[in-house]
């Protein structure tokens, strides 16, 4: 079992690390060739289009993944769950794509109507997308090598088509063909998993309401995610926008890294909390949160830390105001990640479905509140001070509650360790600036930081988990 997660993890963990070296390729060249404009209207068509999207899958990512791995040692039962839930999939898909094409024909704004056409396909991978049954059965190797292959198509396209500004289309179709793909990799492998089992209505009223229950989340989640674009679209201006998404897009680089941990634990701790395993499930807990406070905070503090000198190199001098967003939102790294593991490892497994979306909702209000006052006096900027408070709420408010079950606090204080360990490596690394320029610069800082927290953290390690200085470094 053990090292089946072990593997899983790091399955989930090279599909991380593609999305961070893809990006690391990728944006600089559009940021050039499109500018902040062009970035800014991709954003924002994209993030119009994901809003419909998500009411095709409704809760589905969350939902089929919990019930396939309750249910994963029989064959017949599975298919039948997979039939069903699929078929809920698409009756969405149909029904939002109506609505999806009556809005950009006859509503959105003529300038963004071809892409918003084109983004007609975000809207299809809302029926396409079976990734959450193959999570659910911790088949993680089928998902990785997928996307291995769709991204690397996908970026060597956007080199060879993508030439102008004049290519966003072309730029938005390479994104969308790309995403769509991806999803429809996956069907020829289900045979080996489930047999054909036609569909119920009777069991699809039954799936339907917990799928509307976590769909919930799911929308308010997206109201602060995706809103954020879309109200600096409409509140400010299309460069604004740009500058959020390439700020953001460098923040979702390590946050990647981060969730990876909980989108490989949930079917693990749903199949443990079926069995009653209450030891297992702490010892998990506490790991986790100790390794996110690690990971998290070295990341929050590192990326901060060298926004200044590292943005106009990386999507050039357009694009400076992005490091101030970047040192707001880089916040949001923690907060993120401590409410993704109670979510994926306690709330959703535990079936608190209650309070994730009580947490979720709080955070969407918060967002969308602070949006409204402070993008037409910040722009952008604002709307990272809303996110970041948005997230915070969410964290707080999911933390409250489970204490009363588990001892989330005693693992939360062992994390401040890591945080004054970061806020030490933040202040050596703006020291170091002052030495180098450029891409050597950069370097200098991120080997200077590092060296800084690893000499904090290992010493710490070694002596609260009581590790030999051998075994730890035989790992």
């Amino acid at each position: 079992m053990k090292s089946k997660l072990k593997i899983n993890f790091l399955y989930s963990f090279i599909y991380q690390l593609l999305l961070i070296i893809l990006p690391l390729i990728t944006a600089p060249y559009v940021s050039r060739v499109l500018g902040s404009e062009g970035v800014g209207i991709y954003s924002y068509t994209y993030s119009v289009s994901s809003c419909f999207a998500m009411f095709g899958l409704l809760g589905v990512a969350n939902y089929g993944n919990r019930i396939i791995a309750s249910n994963r040692d029989n064959k017949n039962i599975i298919s039948e769950l997979f039939s069903d839930i699929w078929m809920i999939q698409q009756a969405m898909t149909c029904l939002t794509l109506f609505i999806y094409v009556i809005y950009t024909l006859f509503v959105a704004e003529v300038i963004y109507r071809a892409a918003l056409l084109i983004q007609i396909l975000i809207i299809l991978c809302s029926c396409t997308d079976i990734s959450w049954f193959f999570w659910g059965l911790e088949e993680f190797k089928l998902t990785v090598v997928r996307n291995l292959i769709i991204k690397c198509l996908t970026t060597i396209s956007i080199f060879l088509f993508v030439k102008s500004n004049d290519d966003l289309l072309i730029y938005i179709a390479i994104l969308c063909i790309g995403m769509i793909s991806g999803n429809l990799l996956l069907f020829p492998f289900l045979k080996k998993y489930i047999h054909y089992s036609k569909p119920s209505i009777k069991r699809m009223r039954q799936h339907f309401t917990p799928l509307l229950v976590l769909f919930v989340p799911v929308l308010a989640v997206n109201l602060y995610k995706k809103m954020d674009k879309i109200m600096i679209g409409i509140m400010s201006t299309m460069t604004q926008t740009g500058y959020y998404e390439n700020a953001e897009k460098i923040i979702n680089i390590p946050m990647g890294l981060i969730t990876a941990l909980g989108i490989v634990m949930m079917p693990r701790m749903s199949y443990l909390i079926g069995k009653g395993e209450k030891k297992q499930i702490e010892y998990y807990l506490k790991t986790s949160v100790e390794f996110t406070f690690f990971l998290a905070s070295a990341l929050m503090f590192g990326i901060a830390g060298v926004a200044n000198e590292f943005i106009p190199l990386f999507y050039g001098n357009e694009f400076y105001p992005v490091a101030g967003i970047i040192k707001v939102i880089s916040f949001t790294l923690l907060f993120i990640s401590l409410a993704n593991i109670v979510r994926t490892q306690y709330l959703i497994p535990k079936h608190y479905d209650k309070v994730y979306i009580i947490s979720v909702w709080a955070g969407a209000f918060v967002n969308l509140i602070l949006n409204y006052f402070l993008i037409p006096i910040n722009a952008a900027l604002g709307a990272s001070y809303a996110t970041v408070l948005a997230e915070f709420t969410v964290m707080i408010i999911q933390i409250v509650y489970v204490w009363k079950e588990i001892p989330i606090l005693t693992y939360l204080k062992k994390g401040l360790y890591y945080i004054a360990d970061g806020f030490v490596m933040f202040l050596a690394v703006r020291f170091s600036a002052n030495y180098y320029n450029g891409w050597m610069g950069i370097i200098f800082e991120i080997a200077v930081g590092a060296l800084i927290y690893l000499a904090f953290s290992i010493p710490y390690v070694v002596v609260t988990h009581k590790i030999s200085v051998r075994k730890f470094i035989k790992g």
